[in-house]
């Protein structure tokens, strides 16, 4: 066997063993995406239960059953503040799972003070592994929105409890 022989069969043999792990991360990702859906939609269960335990089932039927009430599939999920239109910045469609703005549940979790780590914390997380995972330009765009966020949102915090 010639040395070129040898090195094309050791080639196929990388691309094969290439082919095979793409199709098993193929498969991970497909498994992953169903078991996320089927968190979501156990999430959004609670959550209705929830606002049905309120009171408030009702009027969130009818907000849904309301043309003027975002459905899902006509949200914008990817509009930055200010900035070119970048998918998945602003406004992602899973933050919206519920019918309700999930920024605004959590800043009402916490305080000010809390919600401004809470920001700090994502704002930093994005700086640090932008272009380790998908876009630099996506992961900085996403930074920055944690500070508008901030800014935004701040208002619905609670006041601090003294233990």
């Amino acid at each position: 066997m010639s040395h070129y022989d040898e090195e094309w069969r050791d080639l196929t043999y990388i691309r094969a063993q290439e082919d095979r792990v793409e199709s098993f991360l193929d498969k991970q990702a497909a498994k992953e995406k169903e078991v996320k859906q089927k968190e979501l939609e156990d999430a959004h269960q609670r959550y209705v239960s929830w606002l049905d335990s309120r009171g408030e089932k009702q009027d969130y039927e009818v907000q849904k059953g309301d043309p003027s009430w975002p459905e899902q599939e006509k949200i914008d999920d990817d509009v930055s503040i200010g900035e070119p239109h970048m998918e998945g910045v602003k406004d992602p469609i899973h933050y919206q799972a519920f019918g309700t703005d999930v920024m605004e549940v959590i800043s009402r979790s916490m305080t000010e003070e809390a919600f401004r780590g809470f920001c700090l914390g994502n704002w930093l997380k994005y700086k640090l592994r932008a272009g380790n995972k998908g876009s630099a330009d996506k992961d900085i765009a996403k930074s920055e929105n944690y500070k508008a966020m901030f800014e935004e949102y701040k208002g619905y915090c609670v006041p601090p409890v003294p233990f």
